[in-house]
């Protein structure tokens, strides 16, 4: 996208805006989209108190691709004085995960893998793992599972492996997708295949590993060929080159004593970022990415599975990454996208977002490296109230 000022959406609140906003021309088009003086005031706000947010970059996209609205504010690197712009990279943490699912669902349209077949199929080590079945005073107790991990519950977090392994302290790229399916690494899981939902990065990195096993490729190579390069996602990776990394929005979070705004590093992930042979794709939360990028990755799912003339994914994988897969544990989680009844998506670690409305049609995407703020979500909130007011006041 060209380098315009564009109004900042609340994933929850794209439905509302797209009656009251006019569209303008579709993606990468040479038209300034429309931008609203009073959201564009709030936004500009919560940049400039310098306690929560140094820039943002968000786009909002009807499904033919067509822009509703854009918006670049603030700062991309706060000593330098680099202003944000519309191709500025994020680290999108979570975000990955839907892209992971993704790449199963191409698995399985192909038929060399199906949601219900056990990881052990194309894991057999993982037939040795075992289940906590109780814990006090220090005394760990365990027992065998009563039914095999799924590919299913690996991507929809039930099959009850914790959010991090000890290793994943030292970074989540510390290890290979191989070397963190061992059960020696996982350590046991945390309740029987099924029965309860905990949010695990663990689980996802195993889906990346079946993917290698199903496709025969590295990881990586898969989400290149079949998903980035069709979409021509140029500058989705999980290794930043030195254009990129130029590019890069740096993480800050708040300092309380000077009342600013300090950078920090990206303290899940190793450094150097471009370094392929220390650091190893992630699958739970590696990926980093532009706006553009994610809203093309958004348009293929908000068009069942097919952007700009090519194919990723069939309607049915689409419904089924979309779908509830939680059912009686109550917490309304897809395939690796949280949802409602209208709405499924996925949020990252430093602030990141991406949506798509199904019932309006809208897809929405939110990019800020907030690394921690007692006012975490002001700028939502805040946003929110003043769509609220737009909407008011257009009715």
């Amino acid at each position: 996208m060209k380098n315009h000022r564009f109004i900042v959406l609340n994933p929850l609140f794209a439905t509302f805006l797209f009656f009251a906003i006019a569209g303008s021309p579709v993606l990468a088009s040479e038209t300034t989209p429309p931008v609203d003086p009073k959201l564009d005031a709030v936004l500009q706000a919560r940049v400039e108190n310098n306690d929560e947010i140094a820039g943002v970059v968000a786009v909002l996209a009807r499904k033919d691709g067509t822009i509703i609205s854009q918006n670049v504010l603030g700062l991309a690197d706060i000593e330098a004085g680099r202003p944000m712009q519309p191709d500025s990279v994020f680290w999108i943490a979570s975000m990955t995960k839907p892209v992971t699912a993704t790449a199963m669902m191409i698995l399985v349209d192909e038929g060399k893998v199906s949601l219900d077949d056990p990881a052990t199929k194309f894991i057999p080590a993982l037939k040795n793992l075992m289940v906590v079945e109780s814990q006090e005073d220090g005394r760990l107790v365990l027992t065998r599972p009563v039914r095999e991990v799924t590919v299913r519950q690996l991507l929809c977090h039930t099959a009850g492996f914790a959010f991090l392994s000890e290793l994943q302290g030292f970074g989540l790229d510390v290890v290979s997708m191989e070397f963190a399916s061992l059960p020696s690494v996982t350590g046991p899981l945390q309740f029987q295949p099924g029965d309860k939902f905990l949010y695990s990065n663990q689980g996802i990195n195993i889906a990346g590993r079946i993917i290698e096993v199903a496709s025969g490729m590295s990881y990586a190579d898969f989400l290149q060929q079949r998903i980035f390069d069709p979409l021509g996602m140029t500058d989705t990776t999980f290794w930043p080159n030195e254009q990129q990394l130029a590019r890069l929005a740096k993480s800050y979070r708040y300092n309380a004593l000077q009342k600013n705004l300090e950078e920090v590093p990206v303290h899940y992930l190793n450094y150097p970022l471009h370094d392929r042979m220390k650091r190893h794709a992630e699958p739970g939360g590696g990926l980093f990415s532009t706006a553009e990028d994610c809203t093309k990755f958004c348009l293929m799912l908000a068009n069942d599975g097919e952007w700009d003339g090519r194919k990723i994914l069939t309607k049915e994988a689409v419904s089924e990454l979309k779908k509830d897969q939680t059912g009686t544990l109550n917490v309304n989680y897809g395939l690796s996208f949280d949802r409602s009844e209208n709405h499924f998506g996925h949020g990252g670690a430093y602030g990141t977002r991406m949506a798509i409305d199904s019932r309006r049609n809208i897809v929405s995407v939110f990019m800020v490296q907030c690394a921690g703020s007692p006012k975490s979500g002001t700028t939502m909130n805040e946003y929110t109230k003043a769509a609220d007011q737009l909407l008011e006041e257009r009715n």
